[in-house]
């Protein structure tokens, strides 16, 4: 008897944790919110290029001319090591181009940019122009969108 009423118990536990499993603005973890309309959509081009050391080509070369060289491999390896701890790494540099929104906050009027890639899809296409997004920045920098004129009945959940 006690094993089915702790079944039941845990199972509504659970069933309760589970029950909302959006970013809320309620949420005491929630930093920031920032709901309005997208005002222009972009592809963010990358930062950075793919650069090859000169390290890495040295190596590479030395490495093709004595295969079979166990001493010059293994120095090789040394070499390489050091050359990547010792690597100044500078800041993160960004390869890829993402597209991006801008979306106008309805509060302070301060655009702000989020990623495609954070946006929340529920069987609808992403965002366009004139949509209205809810943006959930966390306090650990997660960010969470949310489209509220493609899927209306986010307006509440995300509450």
């Amino acid at each position: 008897m006690f094993n089915k009423i702790a079944l039941i118990l845990i199972a509504a536990v659970l069933t309760g944790c589970a029950s909302t499993p959006y970013s809320t603005i309620s949420n005491k973890y929630t930093a920031r919110v920032v709901e309005g309309p997208v005002v222009s959509t972009r592809v963010r081009p990358p930062d950075g290029t793919n650069e090859v050391r000169v390290a890495d080509t040295a190596t590479t070369a030395i490495a093709a001319n004595n295969v079979g060289n166990a001493s010059v491999m293994k120095g090789l390896v040394v070499f390489d090591v050091i050359s990547i701890l010792t690597e100044d790494k500078g800041p993160r540099k960004f390869y890829h181009p993402m597209e991006m929104y801008t979306v106008s906050d309805d509060k302070t009027g301060e655009l702000f940019e989020v990623p495609k890639a954070d946006m929340y899809v529920f069987g609808v296409d992403m965002a366009e122009v004139g949509d209205r997004l809810r943006v959930i920045v966390s306090k650990s920098k997660k960010v969470t969108v949310y489209n509220l004129t493609k899927n209306p009945e986010l307006e509440e959940k995300t509450r």
